[in-house]
């Protein structure tokens, strides 16, 4: 994006003069791969009011727009993309611009913003003054919509019953049910949850027995099985971030397990995976820890065969969702993919040149807000090139905060050659995880998709859906009727009963935060009844094969 020279020496100034504030500015916030919980505490929607400008948008003249225009993109698009006037209402530009001006140096710290702001990210210096950042105010809510945008026009939902039937099973957790962690291993007959308010790792066969609790001092969010027992992996803490988050190996011993701490005292991780990086034979982790506000971090950690790790910093922020290792390059080592959020929502490829060295490069960024949760690789279109499938719906920190249109699934085709071009998209209001399968064992790959941030007020909202792949990347959504009064925060599907057709699992993270105040009737009634776990038996058994040419 091209800049007058002007505005050039005012962005080195601002970056000269102000190099905490430009690290600060990075922070409109888009929640991790636990986007619903991770600020779960943030802010009460019952809060004081919101400072007002000095005069409304009728009262403004247009050089105070144009002049807040300019100093929007050199102050907010020196470390991100200046955000688009149009991707909230014009209500809700007071309170990013007021949030964001704590950035700016003009502090205002009460309730809702107490825990949105560090005090150590208010610069003592204001790095403008007081009028222009209601220059910039102004000129967000003149240019702003009234109302928030509709979404795109898209197919009708079908109904799922006969492919799908849901069962409530046996699973039990703390009520209100919060599930931090969902996995089935199909191989072994089993499932584990984690039970975020409990803290507890619980592993139940497949039919619903419980044969293991594990209390541990922090949510769970991940666990990987191996011959020699398990990985479990602690976000730390799901308010703020304590320097909490853990990865445990757990050893089995006779009838019991030792433990062995591998990452202690780590920024809040989000995601963790498995991979041998620099080919020694030697499984290393990769740790995505979303921090908070400006602490966080992207890193690997090199297995040294010794039972200790080396970690190797990849990006120094807060904000890293998960990530996917892949040899996407073509030279026999994996590379890594990471999504971020916290300001630059952006996707980034590390090349792996060999010997624990990796070249960075963004693939892909989209504006402050945009609400990244998870990132998904899968081979959509069958053209043996891995795709790209990206999840942005996080809707936390607004009071009351608007639906968004831009939320939803895409998909971006891979050529093969590091180019990665939308193909699909699907907007779906909060949109969360999303998990890939041969649902009608076609060979062509479907999605199921949940929302931790529907539309309550709609007869059905739309928590869950399968995106039933057509070739050519063209998709047919279906849900299930049953899966509108969950609040869905977890999603794993394998085949559960054995009858080699993958299934659906849900996990229920029922709490009221960030749901609009015009809602939580709404909401009250659908989630009243709403089981811990939903099961999704996959009742297909004659594939329709797709014609191959």
């Amino acid at each position: 994006m091209g800049h007058e020279s002007g505005l050039r020496r005012c962005l080195v100034t601002v970056r000269v003069r102000f190099p905490a504030m430009c690290r600060h500015l990075a922070l409109l916030i888009a929640i991790s791969v636990l986007p619903s919980v991770l600020l779960f505490r943030a802010f009460d929607a019952a809060t004081a009011p919101l400072p007002q400008p000095a005069g409304t948008v009728e009262e403004s003249d247009l050089d105070r727009v144009r002049r807040g225009e300019k100093l929007a993109q050199a102050f907010c698009g020196s470390c991100h993309w200046k955000p688009p006037p149009e991707i909230l209402p014009r209500k809700s530009w007071d309170f990013v611009v007021t949030w964001m001006g704590n950035l700016l140096g003009h502090e205002h710290r009460e309730p809702p913003f107490f825990n949105l702001v560090r005090p150590e990210q208010i610069p003592q210096r204001p790095a403008l003054s007081r009028e222009d950042l209601e220059s910039i105010r102004t000129y967000y809510r003149h240019a702003a919509p009234e109302h928030p945008r509709p979404q795109q026009a898209k197919p009708k939902l079908r109904d799922a019953a006969l492919r799908f039937r849901t069962t409530k099973g046996p699973f039990e957790l703390m009520n209100p049910p919060m599930v931090t962690l969902l996995r089935i291993d199909g191989a072994q007959g089993r499932v584990a949850l984690g039970d975020g308010l409990a803290n507890e790792l619980l592993i139940f066969s497949s039919s619903g027995t419980l044969r293991e609790r594990h209390r541990v001092n922090s949510q769970p969010i991940a666990v990987r099985f191996d011959p020699q027992g398990f990985v479990l992996t602690l976000i730390g803490d799901l308010d703020r971030d304590r320097r909490r988050g853990q990865i445990i190996r757990y050893l089995r011993q006779g009838n019991g397990y030792s433990i062995h701490p591998i990452v202690t005292g780590y920024h809040r991780i989000s995601h963790a995976l498995f991979e041998d990086l620099n080919g020694n034979g030697r499984e290393d982790i990769v740790v995505s820890a979303f921090g908070d506000h400006d602490r966080g971090r992207f890193a690997w950690f090199e297995n040294l065969g010794d039972g200790s790790y080396r970690e190797h910093i990849l990006i120094d922020r807060s904000g890293a969702l998960n990530a996917v290792a892949h040899d996407f390059t073509g030279n026999g080592l994996p590379d890594l993919l990471v999504l971020l959020a916290q300001g630059r929502n952006e996707l980034v490829l590390f090349k792996n040149r060999g010997d624990g060295q990796f070249e960075r490069r963004q693939i892909l960024e989209k504006f402050p807000g945009f609400g990244y949760h998870s990132l998904l690789a899968a081979d959509i279109d069958g053209d043996a090139h891995l795709d790209l499938i990206t999840v942005n719906g996080n809707n936390m920190e607004i009071p009351n905060a608007p639906r968004r249109s831009y939320h939803g699934i895409r998909v971006y085709r891979n050529d093969g050659r590091l180019n990665f071009e939308e193909k699909y998209f699907y907007p779906m209001h909060g949109a969360i995880q999303a998990a890939a399968a041969d649902f009608n064992q076609n060979g062509l790959l479907d999605l199921a998709v949940i929302s931790y941030f529907p539309d309550w007020s709609l007869d059905h909202p739309e928590s869950f859906l399968v995106l039933d792949n057509q070739g050519d990347f063209r998709f047919t959504p279906y849900t299930l009727r049953e899966t509108s009064n969950g609040r869905w925060m977890r999603l794993d599907t394998a085949d559960l009963n054995g009858d080699g057709m993958p299934d659906i699992m849900l996990g229920n993270g029922l709490n009221e935060s960030g749901v609009p105040a015009d809602q939580l009737e709404d909401f009250r009634r659908h989630v009243a009844r709403s089981p811990a776990v939903l099961v999704l038996l996959n009742t297909q058994s004659k594939p329709d094969r797709v014609p191959q040419p």
